[in-house]
């Protein structure tokens, strides 16, 4: 996942922002400063009447066509009020000792390698996905990431009982003297750095929100045994300032996000749309990325967000595609090799002018010979409703003609049934316990075999007579089935 945004300009173009459909036309559109001709708004209109009013699509597509474009620098102004107003959220909720305890615990677990790096941190590389070393060089940034956090976290734990020292003075001190605005400056400026050493770790946001509902509670007893009237005023002033900048920091978000709607149709129209799912299915996993995009998007590099914004819708949608389209869910890494392999196919095909096998494809992937076919298998599973009926066969279902290979076929019946028979009259000549003990320890009666102690349990004698038993019976049959052609049968 790239965290910026230069390689992506470099590598994906932004796609053209037209959102006109043959079948949904949102309005006139100008182009080379002229209205559409009238052909086309005709047939806009035609296409139009035979939609009903109840197609999802339409009507969304009405919906974001009273939303206004956003020029350059209205998206420049609102992504400066975006990263303005998540750094007064984040401060917010870490301004209080609560918060700063919540984190510390966090960046511990995380130090200590309890909680995933990529889960927990925003965890991102230069790379591209589908670079030969994005693996690597993800793994580099989330060792440099994590040795990171453990360095603020060293200094974060030295900052603390520094923090639970001035508040502690300032509790006791008497309002309006110069000594408790000192207090007060020097309690503010060890907060500010507890919040850049903590905002540095690159904290997932959904964290923020569970640390949020954190500080309606009480204070910890062990460390803050009778908050004082200073820090719950302190305390309702973080709530206030959280639920204000939250709102805040979303509302700018939101703006964001509808000013670039007609980014994502445009960029899902390019998609095929699967069985099980529609065009809007298509656009609202998109507008998911495009929120996505929003929150990476670092505008101090001065590219346009359209050409970032790419890369997540397109992903969030190639995933959907791969978790909904089939019936059975097949995994995005088996997913992505699959589409690897088929781009490569592609290639070798176009360079050689013939057809190219799937394992030529794969090797040439890199694909180790059990890998390439486990994904030949997947690329070439199909699967068949048991009630369809077969083409040549229109008087069976399917399930009728299908084959249970739990049974034997009738050819290995006949042949068991020949040589069971056989066996049957080798033991006439036995006595009668001999002919149970040997047809229980094979499983003649029920199909199991039982054990030499359930047989001497049964006969009240040893489990070595009964094995010696066996061992004669044994010996006797294959000298009787020599030249017959059942000595394998008794091997």
């Amino acid at each position: 996942m790239p965290s910026r945004q230069k390689n992506l300009s470099d590598q994906v173009p932004a796609p053209s922002l037209d959102t006109s459909f043959s079948d949904h036309e949102l309005k006139p559109r100008r182009k080379n400063g002229n209205l559409p001709s009238r052909s086309q708004s005709n047939s806009a209109s035609e296409s139009q009447d035979l939609l009903g009013d109840s197609d999802p699509m339409r009507l969304y597509l009405q919906q974001i066509s009273n939303l206004p474009l956003l020029t350059k620098s209205q998206e420049r102004s609102i992504f400066k009020e975006i990263v303005k107003t998540r750094h007064a959220y984040h401060y917010c909720v870490l301004a209080d000792p609560i918060g700063i305890e919540l984190a510390s615990t966090f960046l511990k677990e995380v130090a200590a390698g309890t909680r995933s790096i990529a889960k927990a941190l925003n965890c991102s590389t230069d790379s591209r996905l589908r670079d030969k070393n994005y693996k690597a060089d993800l793994r580099h940034a989330k060792t440099q990431l994590k040795h990171k956090v453990c360095q603020n976290l060293d200094a974060l734990t030295k900052l603390r009982p520094e923090i639970k020292e001035t508040l502690s003075t300032l509790e006791r001190c008497s309002d309006d003297t110069k000594e408790r605005d000192h207090l007060l400056l020097k309690y503010k400026q060890s907060i500010k750095k507890a919040v850049a050493l903590i905002e540095e770790c690159q904290i997932k946001d959904q964290y923020f929100l569970q640390w949020q509902k954190c500080l309606g509670s009480s204070c910890d007893p062990n460390t803050f045994p009778q908050p004082s009237e200073f820090r719950q005023k302190r305390l309702q002033h973080c709530i206030q300032g959280v639920a204000h900048y939250h709102e805040a920091y979303k509302a700018a978000q939101r703006k964001m996000c509808e000013g670039n709607l007609r980014l994502v149709i445009s960029i899902a129209k390019t998609f095929p749309i699967p069985s099980g799912m529609s065009l809007l299915d298509l656009v609202q996993e998109g507008n998911l990325g495009l929120y996505k995009g929003i929150e990476k998007f670092d505008p101090s590099l001065g590219f346009k967000f359209s050409t970032y914004a790419v890369y997540w819708i397109k992903q969030t949608i190639r995933r959907s595609i791969t978790d909904k389209a089939r019936t059975i869910r097949i995994p995005a890494y088996i997913s992505s090799s699959l589409r690897e392999v088929r781009e490569k196919e592609e290639e070798l095909m176009h360079a050689r002018a013939a057809p190219v096998q799937p394992e030529d494809a794969c090797a040439a992937c890199g694909f180790k010979n059990d890998e390439a076919k486990r994904l030949i298998t997947h690329a070439h599973a199909s699967i068949y409703a048991l009630e369809v009926r077969k083409a040549k066969s229109h008087e069976l279902p399917f399930e009728a003609v299908l084959p249970d290979k739990s049974l034997s076929s009738l050819l290995d019946q006949a042949s068991l049934s020949e040589i069971r028979n056989r066996l049957e009259e080798s033991l006439q000549g036995l006595d009668w316990r001999t002919q149970l003990i040997f047809k229980l320890r094979y499983g003649w009666k029920d199909g199991r075999g039982r054990t030499l102690q359930e047989i001497a349990d049964i006969f009240h004698i040893s489990r070595e007579r009964v094995r010696q038993i066996e061992v004669e019976v044994l010996k006797k049959l294959k000298d009787e089935a020599t030249g017959t052609g059942l000595e394998d049968c008794l091997d």
